[in-house]
């Protein structure tokens, strides 16, 4: 089951340390590809587990082999009772990092899911929480976090670099900037530096 943040209570995020020690202990072998793709893909983009789940290569490659800017989502949250209008809003926006990765791992994969499992077939949700839980032991994080902490680094990450909420709405996908605002958050420590220059 996945974890949302609450109402009122700021999100759940990764620090940079946790996200280079998680990155570097996937990133080491080809063995491993896979796992360092999905999570690359899930801090870069916001996707949710079962939207990466979902995805096939297909869904990511272009027919001459150059890796997708925007991906357009067949499965997103609240899929089933999606309005068109909702429907069309569904896209993720690749950063260059992870089309570059992306662009490696697909060589030589075959048609159909985008992260296969060991036999072959879509990975289930209940893989890939439990493939973040081992990741996150393997990398010795002192606290472990859920995977939808994932998609909220990314979404603070954004924030903090644009300081627009518009913007992050639209990448989050929310329908409400309510829920975008759990990102905007201002910590005691982000107030007391800006009033630093306030004169008085």
């Amino acid at each position: 089951m996945a974890i949302y943040a609450t109402r009122g209570a700021p999100p759940t995020t990764l620090t940079d340390r946790e996200v280079r020690l998680v990155l570097g202990e996937t990133g080491r072998t080809s063995r491993t590809l896979r796992d360092h793709v999905l999570l690359s893909l899930a801090l870069g983009s916001g996707a949710r587990e079962h939207e990466l789940a979902a995805l096939d290569r297909a869904d990511v490659v272009l027919p001459g082999g150059e890796i997708r800017r925007r991906v357009k989502l067949r499965t997103f949250k609240g899929c089933r009772g999606a309005s068109r209008a909702t429907a069309n809003r569904q896209w993720l926006v690749l950063a260059p990092e992870c089309r570059r990765k992306l662009k490696l791992y697909v060589r030589g994969l075959p048609r159909g899911p985008l992260f296969p499992s060991q036999k072959g077939g879509r990975l289930a949700t209940r893989t890939i929480r439990e493939l973040w839980q081992k990741v996150q032991l393997r990398a010795g994080l002192e606290r472990h976090h859920p995977f939808h902490a994932l998609r909220h680094t990314y979404l603070s990450n954004l924030y903090d670099r644009t300081r627009n909420p518009v913007l992050v709405q639209r990448a989050g996908r929310h329908a409400s900037m309510e829920t975008t605002l759990i990102y905007v958050a201002v910590s005691d420590e982000q107030q007391e530096r800006a009033h630093q220059s306030i004169p008085c």
